[in-house]
């Protein structure tokens, strides 16, 4: 083994970090809690990696990905039939927007589905959720979003994703199609078009349950379901018209979450001088290999 003090390694050892945070994202310490979508806490975006902040003509909103070509968003976030686009790692991606049929005469009904230009790689797609009895008055839900952090709005829409808990204090009836939510996390300006994750207690599977679409800004808010008939007959008609497959809804759906092909993004490396776990950053998966020699390589010459 060549000889170096201590101090040598660890700079050396810096040097081949910071190389590859191109590529690689390190766990070495806990992340800070940070203030949140009212009432919840900064997130850990490896784990949500579909959630995304789209843009529209110089508006921002949440969105999901919850096909390789599908992108769900609140239809008051962007126009019928204009454009969502959105960044995943180093991948940009331009998205074609429809809007529920129902929307126009009913604003419970916000509903946008998306066409992405292209296949969106390197993540799990979330599941959407088409089944009424899944949730009841009571349960809680994962509200997320990009948006604001204070009632009545203010700070946050930063591009950090945020998540918090809140429960269920109404379900759909008739034409109304809102999941009401009410104390503990709340909805800001920004978070509308993000999803709200029902997670199976028995299966830890998690659903996209609904649409961020409104709220009063302080502690209740008003999300759109995808199980009622309206939400159910905008993901058949887009589909009839697009042919693109949704996750949760059509069979044989490759890269959904829970389920399908999803291409590898960690690597493990136990070496003499170090045993480390990486994960590739969004977008740099089919690097991997690439990536992997390049660490194993660099531990062997500090060896």
């Amino acid at each position: 083994m060549k000889a170096m003090d201590a101090n040598s390694l660890y700079v050396r050892m810096v040097i081949l970090t910071i190389g590859l945070m191109a590529f690689l994202a390190i766990e070495l310490s806990a992340k800070t809690v940070q203030p949140t979508l009212i009432g919840g806490s900064a997130a850990k975006i490896a784990d949500w990696p579909a959630s995304v902040y789209a843009s529209m003509s110089g508006s921002r909103c949440s969105a999901t990905v919850v096909g390789p070509r599908v992108l769900a968003i609140a239809a008051h976030c962007v126009s019928n039939g204009g454009t969502a686009s959105f960044s995943v790692g180093p991948n940009r991606y331009s998205s074609r927007c429809t809007h529920s049929q129902y929307y126009r005469g009913n604003s419970t009904a916000d509903y946008a589905l998306c066409l992405v230009d292209k296949v969106v790689s390197g993540i799990p797609y979330e599941m959407l959720n088409t089944e009424p009895a899944r949730f009841k008055v009571g349960e809680s839900l994962t509200l997320t979003g990009y948006g604001c952090i204070r009632a009545g709005g203010g700070g946050g829409n930063d591009g950090t994703y945020r998540v918090g808990q809140s429960r269920i204090v109404r379900v759909p009836s008739g034409n109304n199609n809102d999941i009401v939510t009410s104390r503990g996390a709340a909805l800001c300006f920004g978070d509308s078009g993000g999803p709200a994750f029902y997670v199976d207690a028995a299966t830890k599977a998690r659903y996209v349950v609904s649409v961020n679409s409104r709220g009063d800004i302080r502690t209740t808010s008003y999300l759109s379901s995808w199980s009622t008939p309206m939400g159910k007959a905008m993901v058949d008609r887009w589909y009839q018209a697009n042919g693109q497959k949704i996750c949760g809804v059509h069979a044989g759906v490759e890269g959904c979450r829970g389920g399908g092909s999803v291409t590898p993004n960690t690597f493990d490396i136990d070496h003499d001088l170090a045993s480390l776990t990486a994960k590739m950053k969004p977008g740099f998966e089919n690097r991997l290999d690439e990536v992997r020699q390049a660490v194993e390589q660099a531990l062997e010459d500090l060896y």
